[in-house]
């Protein structure tokens, strides 16, 4: 049996971590991670509406885009399509909503977290390309 000797793809996050997102005038707590532009796409998460990051989202000077979960897309916003291309806040920061993830998403690692303080099953509800805390 042949055995793989290179590394064809990683991504990476960080997160989730306690943020407010805010969309005409009402707030929400929410959890969000930062993630790498291929983070979704490396775990074959579909799309429930909208796209997954590109590239061009990561780079310098690029405007920040996030996904959202599909509990939250359903929760807070009703399921309704308007929401893509919608700027919201997240933390005080403008950002434009590009896509939604699949139903069932969970988030990887999650039994991984106790150090970061956060119950174990904390699942982010907005994912967001790189970021402060992304290098």
């Amino acid at each position: 049996m042949a055995r793989a000797r290179s590394l064809s793809d990683c991504a990476g996050f960080n997160g989730p971590r306690a943020a407010t997102l805010v969309d005409v005038g009402e707030s929400d707590q929410v959890d969000s991670a930062n993630v790498t532009w291929n983070f979704l796409s490396f775990l074959g998460v579909p799309s429930a509406a909208g796209r997954d990051f590109t590239e061009a989202d990561a780079s310098a000077g690029a405007p920040t885009v996030v996904v959202l979960t599909y509990d939250l897309w359903m929760r807070r916003f009703g399921g309704g399509r308007d929401v893509l291309g919608r700027t919201v806040t997240l933390s005080g920061e403008p950002v434009t909503v590009v896509g939604i993830t699949g139903c069932g998403f969970r988030f990887p690692a999650v039994d991984a977290l106790p150090a970061s303080g956060l119950p174990i099953d904390t699942q982010p509800d907005v994912i967001r390309v790189g970021g402060a805390d992304m290098s």
